[in-house]
């Protein structure tokens, strides 16, 4: 296991600088995350959104194929017992878009299923120009669909 040391800025009885450890592999969650969450009705959306988060990479980016909703749904069986199926995960991903929580980076063409994961919300790296360039890539996906941003 990674793990990240955060300098606090004091030093320990042993003069040593005063780190907190984190594991690296970690995602923020920022203010506003609650409202979204709420807006998700149902429980599969809910718990895709969690795996999505565990599984993106440092962009942000999750595929979510047939290949990709079968590991969350194999996961989802082994946490809790419950399984769902194919045409439930698809609806999901589907209300995830509509909420605003994802949005597809897909070419229509081609069958890759990649979403970016919102970057106002939900951020997989400590690097604030990683983070800052994918709100702006957000920003403009948006606007070339013909949202107001």
């Amino acid at each position: 296991m990674s793990y990240l040391y955060i300098d606090t800025g004091r030093t320990s009885q042993q003069k040593k600088p005063d780190n907190v450890v984190v594991e690296k592999r970690f995602s923020q969650l920022y203010n506003g995350i609650f409202r979204l969450f709420a807006r998700i009705s149902t429980p599969c959306a809910k718990n895709l959104l969690i795996w999505a988060i565990e599984n993106s990479d440092r962009w942000n980016m999750v595929t979510l194929n047939k290949g990709g909703r079968a590991s969350f749904i194999a996961e989802h069986m082994i946490a809790t017992g419950e399984r769902y199926a194919d045409g439930t995960a698809k609806k999901a991903v589907r209300e995830l878009i509509d909420v605003g929580v994802i949005v597809s980076m897909s070419d229509k063409r081609k069958r890759e299923a990649s979403y970016m994961i919102n970057p106002y919300y939900v951020w997989k790296t400590k690097s604030k120009t990683d983070r800052y360039e994918a709100v702006k890539a957000y920003i403009n996906i948006l606007k070339d669909e013909g949202n107001k941003v």
